[in-house]
C-alpha cells in the first residue's frame, strides 16, 4: 500500500493504472473511496522528480463543500499543499457555511504554498452538471448529478485511472463551467462569523465584480 494510502481507512476500492471503474456506490462509502482516489494520485506524484504545473494541479466541480468529493479532497489538505498542488474549486451551493469556512481558512493558510481558486456557480442551470474531480493529467472521478445531495444519495460513480483523454474532456467541461463562475472574495467571508448563504446580502459580500480575478491564496 502507498505511503498516502497508508495513512487513510481501508476502503472497499483498488486502483490500478490504465482502468475504469464504473461502480453503484453507497453514499457512506464516497468520501472513503475518494480519499484514496486522492491518496493514490498523491503518492505517485511524490515520486516524480520535477512533476510539470499541469500535473500539480487538481479541479474539483461538487455540489456543495460537503460533498463527499469535497471533504476527501480538503482532508487531503496538508499533503496538498506539501507538494505545491495548484486547484480551482467551483461550488454550485455554498453552504453549510461551516464547511465553506473550512475552505476558505485552507486557502488563507495555504497561501504560501499552493494556489487555490474557489468560485461559485450561481447559475441554477448547471445544477444539471455532474460532480467531477481530475487529479493532473490523467485521474478523473465523475459523480452524481449536482441537483442530488450526493452525502445521502447513492449513486453510480466512475474512476478512469491514468486515461489522458478522460481527464482532457473532464478539464475542458470544468473550464465551460469556470468562465460562468464567480469568484469568492475571500478575504472578506473568512473569519466574518456570519457566513450564511441562505442570506442573500453575505452572498453578495462574498463575490468579486471580476471573476476572472485570482482568489486570496497566492504563491509568494
Amino acid at each position: 500500500m502507498s505511503s498516502f494510502e497508508s495513512q487513510r481507512p481501508a476502503a472497499s476500492m483498488r486502483f490500478t493504472d490504465g482502468s475504469r471503474q464504473a461502480k453503484f456506490m453507497r453514499h457512506e462509502e464516497k468520501q472513503e473511496n475518494l480519499a484514496r482516489f486522492c491518496g493514490y494520485y498523491l503518492d505517485r506524484l511524490s515520486v516524480i522528480d520535477a512533476p510539470m504545473p499541469i500535473e500539480r494541479s487538481v479541479t474539483l466541480l461538487a455540489r456543495s463543500p460537503q460533498s463527499p468529493v469535497a471533504r476527501a479532497v480538503l482532508d487531503a489538505r496538508t499533503e496538498l499543499a506539501g507538494l505545491g498542488i495548484s486547484m480551482r474549486v467551483l461550488f454550485a451551493v455554498l453552504e453549510p457555511a461551516e464547511a465553506l469556512v473550512s475552505w476558505l481558512d485552507f486557502a488563507e493558510v495555504s497561501a504560501g504554498s499552493a494556489l487555490i481558486e474557489i468560485r461559485w456557480a450561481r447559475r441554477a442551470a448547471l445544477l444539471d452538471a455532474h460532480e467531477q474531480l481530475v487529479l493532473g493529467t490523467g485521474l478523473s472521478w465523475a459523480g452524481d448529478c449536482m441537483r442530488r445531495e450526493p452525502e445521502k444519495r447513492d449513486a453510480y460513480e466512475q474512476f478512469d485511472t491514468f486515461d489522458a483523454a478522460a481527464a482532457e474532456r473532464a478539464t475542458a467541461s470544468f473550464g465551460g463551467f469556470w468562465t460562468m463562475s464567480e469568484r469568492i472574495n475571500a478575504r472578506r467571508a473568512s473569519r466574518t462569523g456570519v457566513l450564511s448563504p441562505a442570506g442573500a446580502e453575505t452572498v453578495q459580500g462574498m463575490l468579486s465584480g471580476n471573476a476572472n480575478a485570482p482568489i486570496v491564496a497566492t504563491r509568494h
